[in-house]
């Protein structure tokens, strides 16, 4: 990328830039960041690989050299909302909530219309059980962008809680309707149309959520329990067994496991 003159490195730079952003879309993260690393040696105030080398940090779990590079690119530029949408991810990572809560509002009070950062500022308060401000931003994301189907799918599981059925259920229906290939929106509705008694279509759900990501754990005992309330005994231990496979620890799968296993020794 060595060059002598001023215009043709800076063509290379962002030759070099433009391929690093598409590696990184496609999930090639091992290539997007070489060339991260390799426009920062070039140009060490370049913000943008910057902020995305960092964004590559967090997704292979490296979350404090995440934060440092992501809170350099800020103190280079204050006025990026990306930015401050990207550290609160990072601080969401790190359990630092207050302080990801402050990053999104941040974020928001640069570009007041950026739909990912309300959604992302929902899922933060929805951690810190500030239900009624979460399920704000989630409405709030919708308004902005009509078609944002992760505001949908957590606007729908946050009304599962309160016992919105009806509206879960229409909520989650329009996440999927703009993304057929969301796996939780998917095992939501499951959960939706279960409390509904519809037991046949979320057993449909669950199994299109499992379709979608093999290794969801939740969906298999979700399954598990719908197929339990149909009195498919052994399928649904088969479930069961799945999800701890997936996910030996998981509390939940454990007592599904139990009551069904409970319900067969009294046959």
């Amino acid at each position: 990328m060595s060059t002598n003159d001023p215009n043709t490195r800076t063509m290379a730079l962002q030759e070099a830039f433009d391929l690093a952003l598409q590696h990184h879309q496609a999930g090639r993260l091992h290539e997007a960041e070489r060339l991260y690393r390799q426009i920062l040696e070039v140009q060490p105030n370049q913000t943008d690989a910057m902020d995305l080398l960092g964004i590559i940090e967090s997704q292979n779990g490296r979350q404090q050299a995440a934060l440092e590079l992501i809170s350099q690119a800020i103190t280079i530029n204050p006025r990026s909302a990306r930015y401050q949408n990207d550290l609160g991810l990072v601080l969401v990572n790190l359990g630092r909530l207050q302080d990801a809560v402050a990053a999104y509002r941040t974020a928001l009070e640069l570009n007041p219309d950026d739909a990912d950062a309300h959604c992302n500022l929902g899922a933060a308060l929805q951690k810190l059980d500030r239900m009624d401000e979460a399920m704000a931003e989630w409405r709030t994301a919708i308004t902005l962008k009509p078609d944002h189907s992760r505001a949908y799918c957590n606007l729908g599981a946050a009304l599962l809680l309160q016992q919105r059925t009806d509206e879960a259920i229409a909520a989650l229906k329009s996440a999927l309707t703009f993304n057929p290939n969301y796996a939780e929106a998917h095992s939501n509705l499951g959960i939706a149309l279960r409390d509904k008694g519809q037991l046949e279509e979320a057993i449909a759900a669950y199994r299109q959520a499992i379709a979608l990501r093999p290794d969801y754990a939740e969906a298999h005992s979700n399954l598990g329990v719908a197929l339990t309330d149909k009195g498919q005994l052994d399928k649904a231990l088969a479930a069961h067994h799945q999800a701890l496979a997936l996910k030996p620890d998981f509390a939940n799968a454990h007592f599904n496991l139990s009551s069904t296993l409970l319900i067969l020794v009294q046959f």
